[in-house]
């Protein structure tokens, strides 16, 4: 008589608790599998709902798990779920885990806990490119022709103007001396440039001046 009414209390005990299960207890009873083809590529378990949170395992194809939640995520096309097999826990893609019985996707359960999004890692913009500064013109290094021991004289300057001697091959750098219109004896010693700068010496200055205003004499 005893064993009779025990047993009559357990089955109302069971009846009770299959009606007061909760939306997620049904999931799981209904029971999920890791979805793909066995042998297939396992699928990660991450730290949190959504792929910026690092992983914490995996799990592969057809892998028996418990479906505990699921929540959807900003900018994602599924729900993640929280899943256990084992003593492994994660979440995972809603996409990745089917209904055994139904071949269903599991939808959003309510959640029972807040979970914040991973923390966005800001990088810096890449600093700017550092271009060297311009090598400055080594006078010394700058090939010349053969020094030759002829002497010249100013040509195609007008009477009133004057051939600047510089310090360097351009006309940026700076002046030395001048040579006047009708100057003569100008020493040269080398040209570069293709002839268009030459290294002269005049009355004791030393310089650079333009090939084209000189001339032979």
């Amino acid at each position: 008589m005893m064993a009779r009414q025990r047993r009559r209390l357990r089955a109302l005990a069971c009846a009770v608790a299959a009606l007061t299960l909760p939306g997620t207890a049904l999931a799981q009873a209904q029971g999920y599998l890791i979805a793909g083809k066995a042998g297939g590529p396992a699928i990660q378990l991450r730290a949190g709902p959504g792929p910026g949170y690092p992983p914490v395992g995996s799990a592969p194809p057809m892998t028996p798990v418990r479906v505990d939640e699921c929540l959807p995520v900003t900018s994602y096309a599924y729900s993640w779920c929280r899943v256990s097999f084992g003593r492994s826990v994660g979440w995972l893609s809603a996409n990745s885990v089917v209904n055994q019985t139904t071949g269903q996707r599991p939808g959003t359960v309510p959640q029972t806990g807040r979970y914040a999004p991973p923390p966005q890692i800001r990088r810096s913009a890449p600093p700017p490119a550092v271009t060297a500064p311009p090598t400055p013109r080594n006078i010394a290094r700058t090939p010349a022709r053969r020094a030759t021991a002829r002497l010249y004289r100013v040509t195609k300057v007008r009477s009133w103007d004057e051939l600047n001697i510089r310090s360097g091959p351009d006309h940026k750098t700076a002046i030395v001396g001048t040579i006047p219109a009708n100057g003569r004896g100008i020493r040269r010693m080398g040209c570069v440039k293709g002839g268009k700068w030459c290294r002269v010496e005049y009355q004791g200055v030393k310089g650079w001046a333009s090939g084209h205003f000189l001339a032979p004499m």
